[in-house]
């Protein structure tokens, strides 16, 4: 498992490196067209409780399998984390740009 300090120091200091940036790039990306997409099907979906509660389970079970499966993978929290923030920021993006639905009150 990866240490979470040390990969966020990683992180930190290693903008400069293309393969660092790649790294943090593809890891906000990977559960963002995923978010995309739910939030256009289900738009009741499109709030950060929800799109953060499904991102992080959805990040943690790709680290679980990691773990799991003989991937030769690093398991990182921080991986987990960086792929909930990317499908937050993506769903709430599609959500504002496609318009919530209007809350309807019972009378």
């Amino acid at each position: 498992m990866g240490a979470p300090l040390t990969e966020l120091r990683w992180y930190a200091t290693g903008l400069d490196s293309e393969a660092t940036v790649l790294q943090l790039v593809g890891n906000l990306l990977l559960l963002a067209p995923l978010a995309v997409l739910a939030v256009l099907r289900w738009p009741r979906l499109g709030t950060p409780l929800r799109l953060g509660a499904l991102a992080s389970t959805a990040g943690a079970g790709i680290e679980l399998l990691q773990w799991a499966l003989p991937l030769g993978r690093v398991v990182s929290p921080v991986d987990t984390a960086l792929n909930a923030a990317g499908a937050v920021a993506a769903g709430l993006l599609v959500a504002l740009v496609a318009g919530r639905p209007s809350q309807r009150r019972v009378a």
